[in-house]
């Protein structure tokens, strides 16, 4: 695995790097990038969390392609409950008098911000979702969203997404899905893609169970603007679900993007323990329909039909302006290995004709360093291309070295 191509050349420098104020904190970073009138704009989304806790999310804006920022607000802030509140908690959850304590905390999270090329708006999603006081998720994650029309200075009120349909509501707010007894969340190198013919493509996961010990499935929303724009309406496609012999937990945090002949290809994460397969893979799965229907699940090859070895970890399409290459960003391994840890990050050209990538082009983004843990982890948040150079950019966590939380700038040059 090269460190650059004949296509590719990696740069990455320290955006920032803080000391953990406990051993286990860890600080994340989310970016979100389009064009506000005639300047060069940018919004940055920023959380605190630990591993099983999150804190608050926070933005700020550029209006000089990121050299000089605002001053951060808050977006998000973990909510306690209690009393009242409560009351009204358990009856949106369908949850009965002795069911849980009087407490809960309500906390939000992995926001997506999509710019519209077509009409300007702003679209921002996320998810929320409730605990109790003893720290048990309760299957209840939900997608909100909100609107822009002026680069995001105001916003419409959040508002639920919910499936068009009767018998679709704030509470069983699509199929199969119910707060209170089956959650969705938007998750992994989460984001929302626009095809050629107007359809918003938004994948999320579901699993059901207060223990999560049924697999999860992957769906994909399907938006569509109304026509004063001042909303969109949701369908929902049919999940994805993972036969045995591929993932032992199902399916999950799915990446879309339109292919060139109109289809539409996802890849999404699986776990290969107890399948029988040597090590870790990505599966891909087609779409003929917009997304409303999907063929059968296929391991990820390379065009010499060899499988590509990976982690169970988090994947990002992404298509590069300049030359309309379709890129796949994700854990790439050399040799097959069972609980894989999330390291190298690579890039890999997909071949349109084939599904497959294209060998030579995988090239390195970050692998573990001296000081780095075998464990070592590197996840990929706002993917962009920049707005001056041309360069596709994206921002890496990087939790791994003792004592520090640093988010790494990778640019990458696309020959």
């Amino acid at each position: 695995m090269s460190l650059s191509s004949s296509q590719l050349t990696i740069r990455d420098s320290l955006y920032f790097s803080i000391p953990k104020t406990h051993p286990q904190w860890g600080i994340g970073i989310e970016l979100a990038v389009y064009t506000a009138l005639e300047s060069s704009s940018m919004l940055q989304f920023w959380h605190t969390s630990t591993p099983d806790n999150y804190l608050g999310s926070h933005i700020r804006r550029s209006d000089d392609n990121g050299r000089t920022w605002g001053v951060s607000e808050p977006l998000h802030e973990q909510e306690t409950v209690t009393a009242e509140g409560a009351e009204e908690v358990r009856r949106l959850l369908g949850l009965g008098i002795h069911d849980d304590p009087l407490t809960y905390h309500r906390s939000w999270g992995n926001d997506i911000v999509f710019l519209d090329p077509d009409n300007g708006r702003l679209v921002h999603v996320y998810y929320g979702q409730y605990s109790n006081f003893a720290g048990e998720l309760i299957e209840n994650g939900q997608l909100f969203m909100r609107i822009s029309d002026d680069a995001g200075i105001r916003w419409t009120d959040p508002h639920p997404i919910i499936q068009r349909g009767a018998g679709f509501d704030a509470r069983h707010w699509a199929r199969e899905v119910e707060l209170g007894r089956v959650g969705g969340i938007v998750a992994g190198i989460q984001h929302m893609e626009k095809t050629r013919e107007g359809t918003l493509l938004l994948p999320f996961q579901i699993a059901q169970g207060k223990g999560r010990d049924t697999p999860f499935r992957q769906g994909v929303f399907l938006g569509r603007w109304r026509d004063d724009l001042s909303d969109i309406d949701w369908d929902l496609g049919d999940y994805v679900e993972a036969p045995a012999n591929l993932s032992s937990r199902g399916v999950m945090v799915g990446t879309v993007a339109e292919l060139r002949d109109g289809r539409v290809l996802m890849v999404v994460r699986g776990d290969s323990s107890g399948t029988g397969l040597e090590g870790e893979i990505k599966l891909g799965t087609l779409s003929a329909d917009g997304g409303r229907t999907w063929d059968e699940l296929r391991p990820l090859s390379y065009e010499d039909g060899s499988t590509v070895w990976s982690s169970s970890s988090n994947s990002r399409l992404f298509r590069y302006p300049a030359g309309g290459k379709l890129y796949l960003i994700t854990h790439i391994r050399d040799e097959p290995l069972l609980k894989a840890p999330r390291n190298p990050l690579a890039i890999a050209e997909i071949d349109e004709g084939t599904l497959s990538l294209r060998r030579e082009s995988v090239t390195l983004i970050k692998a573990r360093g001296p000081l780095d843990p075998k464990d070592a982890y590197y996840e990929p948040r706002g993917i962009y291309e920049d707005h001056e150079s041309g360069n596709l950019v994206m921002y890496i966590g990087n939790d791994n070295l003792p004592g520090t939380a640093q988010v790494l700038r990778c640019e990458i040059t696309v020959e």
